[in-house]
């Protein structure tokens, strides 16, 4: 039900699910050795294209810098490096064959979403399986916290398929 999910419900969704990341997670990890090469030379030629400019140009340079020097790791990247972690409490939600590559989805589907909410895409468009992906999101914040804590993974899936009324399938 589509209605269940309003605009302010998804924005409170994606900022629990930020904050909780920030609280239980290193979040050093997940760019790959190619961004963090490219971001160290672009960073450098900026530093020295500033040494040679002078008034507003300096000023631009500078503020591209700490644009640039604030970027930190896609919405997608903390989602899978948590989806990962509460894998084996989450699988019964989205589980088949190819989990890995359901995963990268679901995490590249969320990003998405969470971009175009938090910048006020006027034409955000809610599709079906974004209704399971906000499901799979919800129950991933409770995962991560009841994890975090030390509760076992039976009981963390119990308190998921009681709280939400379902029934997962545990192989």
């Amino acid at each position: 039900d589509r209605r269940s999910w309003g605009i302010n419900h998804i924005i409170l969704m994606f900022v629990a699910f930020e904050r909780e990341f920030r609280n239980l997670y290193d979040d050093t990890i997940v760019r790959s050795d190619m961004y963090v090469e490219v971001r160290a030379e672009v960073m450098k030629f900026l530093e020295n294209l500033k040494e040679n400019s002078h008034g507003k140009k300096k000023k631009y340079i500078g503020e591209m810098e700490r644009t640039l020097s604030k970027t930190e790791n896609k919405y997608a990247d903390r989602m899978e490096k948590a989806m990962r972690d509460c894998e084996e409490i989450l699988c019964p939600y989205y589980r088949d064959d190819q989990s890995d590559d359901l995963i990268e989805d679901i995490c590249a589907r969320m990003n998405q979403l969470r971009n175009d909410a938090a910048h006020g895409n006027i034409d955000l468009q809610i599709d079906p399986v974004h209704i399971s992906d906000f499901a799979i999101l919800e129950s991933l914040i409770y995962a991560m916290r009841l994890k975090a804590i030390g509760v076992e993974l039976e009981k963390i899936q119990t308190c998921l398929q009681t709280m939400k009324g379902t029934r997962m399938i545990l192989a």
